[in-house]
């Protein structure tokens, strides 16, 4: 009976703590902390995911393997090591040290919003015989990619990023990111897919396929759901954007007449 009752009270969050003390907590913080005071929320986002860094602590052993995962669906993506590879969200850099490895040195590129994964992420590589000048990182504040200003990049790869951020931060991102892929060149994110648009646990989103769909053809994306993904941790889609390929000069010819 108190089991049943325990769980009736924790719903479908973490714990009863979290639900009734942890959840509220973080909502008053972004209301009066940031809201209020003109602040955005991926400004309180970072800031919530740098409290949880521990920088002399070593990465899971399990989490960091999850890179390798990931690296795997990437190159089954074809990933050339001459492409230039923007890591959206790149966190503790488990997948930039396959990433890496792989793509001809200085090829990869990793934006977060977490001042302290990087930091930590950077550690991990180290450990590992990455230096830090075989790469490129940048914190960032908001979804316009300034830092990025001038590069191109062949693929791009967002994981547990876009579940987490509100529609209007996604469309500012996805026309930022447009002028900065090269001819041919994708992107590779998951998301969560709901009948409608639905937020959980004050960081998660949930989202029609359909919105997603017109936000990233707005942008100028080419847009498909990739059938060969199946990920154990409940992110429910996975998208391509595809930008269209250059056109030779003879072919741009044909199309005028």
């Amino acid at each position: 009976m108190k089991e049943r009752v325990l769980q009736w009270l924790r719903g479908s969050h973490n714990s009863v703590r979290f639900r009734f003390l942890g959840l509220p907590k973080y909502w008053l913080t972004y209301l009066f902390q940031y809201r209020l005071r003109g602040r955005s929320w991926i400004e309180f986002y970072g800031d919530r995911l740098d409290g949880f860094v521990d920088i002399e602590k070593p990465l899971p052993e399990g989490y960091a393997a999850r890179g390798e995962v990931f690296f795997a669906y990437i190159r089954k993506h074809d990933l050339e090591p001459h492409h230039r590879f923007l890591d959206y969200g790149c966190g503790f850099l488990r997948t930039a040290l396959p990433v890496i490895r792989h793509l001809t040195e200085g090829r990869y590129v990793g934006v977060d919003i977490s001042a302290q994964r990087i930091a930590r992420g950077r550690r991990y590589l180290r450990s590992n015989g990455i230096e830090d000048d075989a790469y490129e990182v940048h914190v960032v504040e908001d979804c316009k990619l300034r830092e990025l200003e001038g590069q191109r990049f062949d693929f791009v790869w967002a994981m547990s990023v876009i579940n987490h951020m509100p529609e209007e931060d996604i469309q500012i991102m996805l026309r930022a990111l447009r002028p900065l892929m090269a001819p041919g060149g994708r992107f590779l994110f998951v998301f969560n897919e709901g009948e409608t648009t639905r937020r959980w646990r004050m960081k998660d989103w949930w989202y029609p396929v359909s919105d997603v769909r017109r936000w990233c053809e707005e942008a100028g994306f080419g847009f498909e759901i990739l059938p060969d993904y199946e990920e154990p941790e409940g992110y429910t889609r996975m998208a391509q954007l595809t930008v269209p390929p250059a056109q030779s000069n003879a072919a741009k010819t044909a199309l005028i007449r």
